[in-house]
């Protein structure tokens, strides 16, 4: 016969918490392997614009720009990516919520007149309201078409994660490159300049 003891089995240590200042770095170094092995699994890497930020690699170099036809910003005839086949366009995607949209819309202005008929400049106001996005595009002086985003599909189809996202397209209607970010007068002078050659 066994004996059983009177007393109270002891409790189980205590687990002791690991602190938030151990966990931090772990997860940001798994973060950095997850983005690494995403990278490397799709074969596609992302190349530094003339601006110094980082391309998108989601559209191709080389595919053609998807085609769009939008209702123009204000009223007017609708803004088509077609009808300017045969001169390069560089296709901006922007809000007036958008801070860096703000700050890179009177450089886009200015480069656009600077540019005349040479190569032509699209904006594409998303998620916005109508009268915030005029009244940003007067004070910044823009001249160009502007058409409304259609609620996805042009975004999509672009694949725009973010804002601003600039698309240049060639003359042949072909994506020369694409960057996110405000652009500076002087990288997107030699964006300009890459379409005009």
């Amino acid at each position: 016969m066994v004996a059983v003891s009177a007393e109270a089995p002891a409790p189980p240590p205590a687990r002791r918490r690991v602190p938030l200042k151990v966990w931090l770095p772990v997860g940001l170094v798994i973060a950095a392997l997850a983005g690494f092995l995403s990278w490397d699994l799709t074969g596609s890497s992302p190349t530094p614009s003339a601006s110094g930020l980082q391309a998108l690699p989601r559209l191709a170099v080389g595919r053609p720009a998807p085609a769009f036809r939008l209702a123009r910003l204000g009223g007017g005839p609708a803004v088509s990516l077609a009808a300017e086949r045969g001169t390069p366009v560089v296709v901006n995607f922007f809000a007036s919520w958008c801070r860096d949209c703000r700050a890179e819309l009177r450089t886009f202005a200015a480069a656009s007149r600077a540019a005349g008929h040479r190569v032509d400049f699209v904006g594409v106001d998303t998620n916005d309201t109508a009268s915030a996005a005029r009244s940003m595009l007067a004070r910044a002086g823009v001249t160009y078409p502007v058409a409304v985003e259609d609620g996805g599909g042009t975004l999509g189809a672009y694949r725009v994660e973010g804002l601003p996202t600039t698309v240049f397209v060639s003359r042949s209607g072909r994506v020369a490159g694409e960057v996110f970010g405000a652009q500076s007068p002087a990288a997107l002078r030699r964006w300009v300049e890459r379409l005009e050659d």
